[in-house]
């Protein structure tokens, strides 16, 4: 820069993404796992009326989001809803 200053920010990937937009089938899913973190995707389809493939897409958006993270394993593990 001719004169003057050039500031890089970066972003910490391990908070939740600022006024990132989300469904209303993302905010079931999310007040869902808040109540019962080791719920399965079959109980949350049974719990917010959906399929069990919308509830996979759900959950795999909010991952890429950075609202939920797995824990532990397929079979007993648990989502961590970060605030």
């Amino acid at each position: 820069m001719d004169n003057g200053f050039k500031f890089i920010i970066y972003r910490d990937t391990k908070n939740v993404p600022i006024n990132v937009p989300i469904n209303n089938t993302e905010e079931t899913v999310l007040a869902l796992l808040e109540i019962n973190p080791a719920m399965t995707r079959d109980e949350l389809a049974e719990k917010a009326s959906k399929t069990v493939r919308t509830i996979q897409r759900t959950l795999t958006s909010l991952k890429v989001k950075g609202f939920i993270e797995r824990k532990g394993s397929n079979k007993d593990g648990i989502w961590i809803v970060k605030q």
